[in-house]
């Protein structure tokens, strides 16, 4: 066991070894972000949830959430024309950041106030993924790239078992000594993510990234494939944005609280890691769109499973399936639209895919995100129980699409 942990951590290392000095720094950067972004993913909905028992709150920060999103992206394409790439990166990590610190340090919550701080959160992090995938894209080329997406998501799942489980057992032990003390460890925790944000965004400056200060902001004339890459981006994020929500609050309500939250949500990374390895030790590169097919296939099973029989056994059983699922098409759909990217963007600007296929990714969430207040104006148990299942069945026809684009990519 230790052999392997060695020679585990060993490849890692030698991995970023070969990285440039600004692609080390994105991913130092990137793992604080990743650490900080678990705090405000998990637990800013939790915190919404114990304040309100309400899925139409949930609803209306995340919603206003992925509106902000694609705005930031293009008011970052705006600002590129006048300021680099890193300090923006930085000042879409702290807005982010402060919006979460604000639900907590004033938690008198009502949805206007909700509303504001789900969208200025959007925004920073529109600025914050506008910026990462620019310098990605322009700093990582073949086979750094390759090294790069492999240390980042190594170091992402790692991030993703253990932070989850620490936060939550942190509050689960604060909330022996009372709600006064419960609310003090949401304050605290948002805190250290404010504070790791803002050390991600400082460790990246001074980086060597120059933009051709007049990025274009959406991409005119699109080909075929552009199209279905809009389309696929449309289709496979309607599930993505329900799973913002649905999966916290099926735990909070039918399994446990935040201790147990956060345990749910470390055993399913570490799950996905293991998934996400054996997927890569076994998948041929033109095999790519089928085994996306078999995830698709297998997230409505999970959904079929929970509308059925809705209890804690069914969710622990759904999140298990979309765990699998997921680790079958969403690492494995990345390389393929950054390959096409990189086939479109020759003589064209390279912000402009970027920013054009944040658009549709985010349009698919906000559809997503829109079934939750439309089922749950017939009962919110209802929303809980059947959404899974409806965006699992719209999810399906991405497939078309994606088998599409992977003629063009073939993924590593």
């Amino acid at each position: 066991m230790y052999n392997s942990i060695k020679k585990i951590l060993l490849s890692e290392i030698s991995l970023y070894q070969k990285l440039s000095k600004d692609l080390q720094k994105l991913t130092i950067s990137y793992y604080l972000y990743a650490m900080a972004y678990t705090l405000f993913f998990i637990f800013t909905n939790a915190y919404l949830w114990r304040n309100g028992q309400n899925l139409y709150s949930l609803f209306i920060y995340n919603f206003l959430y992925c509106i902000g999103l694609p705005l930031g992206f293009y008011l970052n394409g705006l600002l590129l024309r006048k300021i680099q790439t890193a300090p923006l990166y930085w000042l879409g990590c702290l807005l982010e950041g402060i919006m979460a610190v604000c639900i907590v340090v004033f938690p008198s919550i009502n949805s206007n106030v909700l509303a504001i701080y789900g969208f200025f959160a959007g925004i920073g992090s529109g600025i914050f993924w506008a910026n990462k995938n620019y310098i990605e894209l322009i700093l990582s080329k073949g086979d750094s790239r390759v090294y790069y997406v492999g240390l980042v998501s190594a170091g992402e799942m790692i991030i993703n078992i253990f932070t989850p489980f620490l936060a939550g057992s942190f509050i689960a032990f604060a909330s022996i000594y009372g709600l006064e003390t419960l609310n003090l460890s949401y304050k605290a925790l948002m805190l250290v993510g404010l504070v790791l944000v803002a050390v991600s965004g400082y460790i990246l400056q001074g980086i060597n990234v120059q933009g051709n200060g007049h990025e274009e902001l959406i991409v005119q004339k699109p080909t075929k494939k552009w199209k279905m890459v809009r389309i696929y981006n449309i289709l496979s994020n309607i599930a993505a944005g329900a799973e913002f929500v649905i999966p916290s609050v099926l735990v909070l309500v039918l399994v446990g609280k935040e201790g147990t939250l956060g345990l749910v949500n470390s055993s399913t990374a570490l799950f996905s890691a293991i998934c996400v390895y054996l997927v890569g030790r076994k998948g041929a590169s033109r095999e790519v769109w089928k085994m996306a097919s078999l995830g698709r296939i297998l997230s409505i099973f999970g959904g079929l499973i929970l509308a059925l029989y809705f209890g804690p056994a069914a969710v622990l059983l759904y999140i298990g399936a979309f765990t699998i699922a997921y680790a079958l098409y969403g690492p494995l759909s990345y390389p393929v639209v950054m390959g096409i990217m990189d086939e479109e963007d020759k003589g064209k600007s390279k912000y402009a895919f970027i920013c054009d296929s944040e658009l549709s990714y985010n349009f698919g969430r906000c559809l997503g995100l829109a079934l939750i207040p439309i089922v749950a104006l017939l009962d919110q148990t209802a929303a809980l129980r059947f959404i899974p299942l409806i965006v699992g069945l719209i999810s399906i026809f991405s497939i078309v699409p994606f088998r599409y684009l992977n003629k063009f990519v073939h993924v590593k």
